[in-house]
């Protein structure tokens, strides 16, 4: 992994767009390691760029539906990787999202919580450098899963190896979790280097998405803040469309170095020595209310089902 990048962080120009097409269009002709051509067309969010202060940026999209995309597993698992999931992972999965700061070891000062950790890597740095606060790390992808639990635990521990207080896993659908938290209980959101899905007929997948945008907003108190990351130039282009077209978080110029604070992950160190060149956002939430009408509401059934027995017939309680 290559070492931290030193020096200030560099903004571009303010009306500049990242990476823009050479037809003025966001986006990318082709995508990273040779996927496929992208069409994303800035009239995606219907102008909606040009109102920041708009509630309904997803206008001309629809609802992503309630389901997973991408793998889960990439091959068949290791004995190890089998213990790991079966023994180590019920140790520290959030088994009650309506009373996050009550499942950890110790009651943490503050809640921050991480969309897809892939290796595990940024979190575990953060969770070694704030010992105060309670992460919550999302990740579905069972080698992810193990990748971060054999770090913690060595071989023959896992049943009783030492944990660290401040964690928690969650290895479900992070939409639902959003849904499930209690209103702006989180102070800090991550989401590093998640995976584009580049193609314009994908866009429904994409973390960032304007009908999740209130969910996220709902979750967060004001003064929260959401760092983003990426070195797609089509995720790039998505997420500044994107912002604009809403008020609930804040839209600075992204930082063209990582931020000091920010560890270095793997998915950078990659996509560095592939000569692509990431961008950071970090974002505020503001203190514009989410109404009614902007969010689906805490928790449904079929939320409960999805999260599983730990959480069934659990709701949010509202702040």
């Amino acid at each position: 992994m290559k070492p931290p990048l030193e020096g200030a962080s560099l903004q571009p120009e303010p009306d500049l767009v990242p990476n823009p097409r050479p037809d003025g269009r966001l986006g990318r002709e082709q995508g990273p390691e040779g996927r496929g051509p992208d069409r994303l067309s800035g009239d995606r969010l219907r102008g909606h760029a040009a109102t920041p202060a708009s509630s309904d940026a997803g206008v001309g999209l629809k609802p992503p539906p309630d389901r997973l995309y991408g793998r889960q597993r990439s091959h068949a698992l290791r004995p190890r990787q089998d213990l790991l999931l079966a023994v180590t992972l019920p140790r520290l999965r959030l088994r009650d999202p309506a009373d996050p700061l009550g499942g950890f070891a110790e009651r943490p000062e503050g809640l921050w919580l991480e969309v897809g950790f892939g290796g595990g890597e940024h979190a575990l740095a953060q969770v070694a450098a704030h010992p105060g606060i309670g992460l919550i790390a999302c990740e579905v992808f069972e080698q992810g899963l193990c990748s971060l639990m054999s770090r913690l635990v060595a071989e023959g521990g896992e049943a009783d190896g030492a944990l660290p207080p401040n964690l928690r896993v969650w290895d479900g659908d992070a939409r639902v979790l959003l849904r499930l938290l209690p209103q702006g209980c989180l102070d800090r959101l991550f989401l590093m280097f998640p995976d584009p899905w580049p193609k314009s007929r994908h866009v429904k997948r994409r973390f960032v998405h304007p009908h999740l945008l209130p969910a996220l907003a709902r979750s967060m108190r004001r003064g929260a803040t959401w760092h983003i990351a990426t070195d797609d130039p089509t995720y790039q282009g998505w997420v500044a469309e994107v912002l604009a077209g809403q008020s609930w978080f804040t839209t600075p110029a992204p930082a063209m170095r990582r931020p000091d604070g920010w560890p270095a992950t793997r998915y950078e160190a990659k996509a560095l020595a592939a000569g692509r060149r990431p961008l950071y956002w970090t974002l505020t939430r503001t203190s514009r209310p989410v109404l009614a009408a902007d969010d689906p509401g805490p928790a449904t059934a079929t939320d409960q089902a999805t999260a599983g027995p730990e959480t069934a017939g659990r709701l949010p309680t509202p702040q």
